[in-house]
Formats: C-alpha cells, structure tokens, sequence
C-alpha cells in the first residue's frame, strides 16, 4: 500500500507548526528577542517572523533540526 505523499506533508507541517509555537513561548518566557532566536536557528529576522506568522514554514530538514537542537538547548534553562 502506498503512503499517501499528502499525509506525510500534513504531519511534517504540523510537528515544525508545533515546534515553532514552542519555540516562542520560551522564547517570552526568557526574554529573549526574536534576533536572538533567530540567529540560534541560523535564519534571518525576517525569516523567523514568517514562521511565527504563519506567513511560511521551515522547508529545509537541516532548519527543522536547528530549531529541535534550539528548543532542546532552552529547556535547560527554562
């Protein structure tokens, strides 16, 4: 049986969408800017403000890592 290609774009989607949401509430939580956040990731200020928008999503799988490697990072100080 064939994996639906749909589905797996639904699921990526929605963990990075759930990953990004994360990522900004510790970001508020330990008041850091959103600059400071995004050159943790590696992207640019602009880019960072499209994802939390919902304006785009991070594409790349080495992005999505970053931002995994980010949020694990900030759980130990949060």
């Amino acid at each position: 049986m064939p994996i639906d290609k749909s589905l797996i774009i639904w699921y990526t989607t929605s963990m990075t969408n759930r990953s990004i949401a994360d990522l900004e509430k510790k970001r508020k939580k330990l008041k850091l800017s959103q600059q400071e956040v995004a050159n943790k990731i590696g992207v640019t200020l602009g880019t960072y403000s499209r994802w939390i928008t919902g304006k785009s999503t991070p594409k790349s799988a080495v992005i999505q890592e970053k931002i995994s490697i980010v949020l694990e990072g900030l759980d130990g100080v949060v």
